[in-house]
């Protein structure tokens, strides 16, 4: 029984034609050998009336149930058509948005009180301003970032992983001066901790497809960790895509829970976008 409304849901507007047409011509015919009327004497006004017949009822409620049914199966096809438009406008949006990333940028500052900083946090300007970046630990001249993309941080601190995209971002303390986009980290500080921006190319690792525009984006959560064990207090993630749009999560939450460390948010798009 369930296969067969399941079947006849997704054939009605077909079905229901085909049994129009039957109808339709059942009626005409019962419409040659039947009367659908007939005199009869009225005993209040010995008059003779026309009243309607047995075969007349049958067919004014076969007219009036087929061309309800005709009506639903006329609306559902609308509807079929309207969804079925709106799916291929998303499929055209989706060719035209496709999700390239171009960059990532990640933000995020360490404790002054580190070891490893106190040197650079108490002496990493000269008189002219500039950062001493000789000063710059050389445990720190490439830090790394993992980007995952996934439905939920469920879905990363779960007992099963699942990510639909993720990939790496390497960022180094040198600044390079090139027309092509580098992976730089930049450094600065305000005597309490250090600041760091970094700028890279994503290293691809892993993506499962389901992730193909920048609208496929709207909902999902964007979580970031560094490799390190370093500690970073990270506050903003952005990903830049070839046509230069930045997306970047709503606000920042802190994750610890079984092999992830690190932040996540939620991609929300304004309704105009």
């Amino acid at each position: 029984m369930q296969a067969f409304l399941k079947w006849l849901n997704e054939n009605f507007v077909p079905a229901w034609k085909a049994v129009s047409i039957l109808l339709t011509g059942a009626f005409g015919i019962l419409g040659l050998v039947k009367d659908f009327k007939e005199k009869k004497l009225d005993p209040m006004s010995e008059t003779k009336v026309e009243r309607i017949t047995k075969w007349g009822w049958i067919s004014m409620v076969g007219i009036i149930v087929s061309t309800g049914l005709g009506v639903s199966a006329q609306l559902k096809e609308s509807h079929d058509t309207s969804v079925q438009t709106l799916s291929t406008v998303n499929e055209i949006k989706k060719i035209l948005s496709p999700l390239d990333i171009a960059s990532v940028m990640v933000r995020a500052k360490m404790s002054c009180e580190t070891d490893l900083l106190q040197a650079f946090c108490r002496d990493h300007e000269d008189a002219s301003g500039r950062a001493k970046l000789e000063l710059w630990p050389q445990f720190f001249d490439r830090i790394q970032v993992t980007v995952f993309i996934c439905d939920s941080i469920e879905s990363l601190t779960g007992d099963i992983v699942r990510s639909h995209f993720d990939f790496d971002v390497f960022g180094s303390t040198k600044y390079e001066k090139s027309e092509e986009p580098t992976n730089t980290l930049a450094p600065g500080s305000d005597g309490q901790n250090v600041f760091l921006t970094i700028n890279g190319k994503p290293i691809r690792r892993s993506n499962d497809g389901k992730l193909r525009s920048i609208d496929d984006l709207n909902g999902k959560t964007i979580a970031v960790m560094e490799s390190g064990y370093l500690g970073l207090d990270i506050n903003d993630v952005q990903i830049v895509t070839s046509n230069a749009q930045r997306i970047r999560p709503n606000k920042l939450n802190k994750a610890q829970k079984h092999w992830f460390r690190g932040y996540y948010g939620i991609i929300e798009f304004e309704q105009n976008q």
